[in-house]
């Protein structure tokens, strides 16, 4: 997942979740981001599945790696951030 910030303010994503919803389920794995991740004006955060193994294809780390984002390819999953204030 890549997260753009195209606002002119500073993003804190500990304020923001991911959710993940398979196969049309309604209850969704939710990726947290620590404390400290935010994202500059212009900034690219990205998240994959495996950080070590994002790197070895593409020759670059993510910044956060979680299992929940991962897919089975039949294009029936959903996504979402939200707001961990609602």
């Amino acid at each position: 997942v890549e997260i753009t910030n195209v606002s002119s303010s500073t993003i804190f994503l500990a304020d923001y979740t991911i959710e993940r919803y398979a196969n049309g389920g309604t209850v969704p794995g939710i990726v947290t981001f620590p404390s400290t991740a935010s994202l500059a004006p212009g900034g690219v955060y990205l998240v994959a599945s495996d950080k070590f193994e994002f790197q070895s294809v593409y020759g670059y780390q993510s910044d956060h790696g979680s299992q929940v984002i991962n897919g089975n390819g039949d294009g029936s999953n959903t996504g979402a951030i939200r707001s961990v204030s609602g």
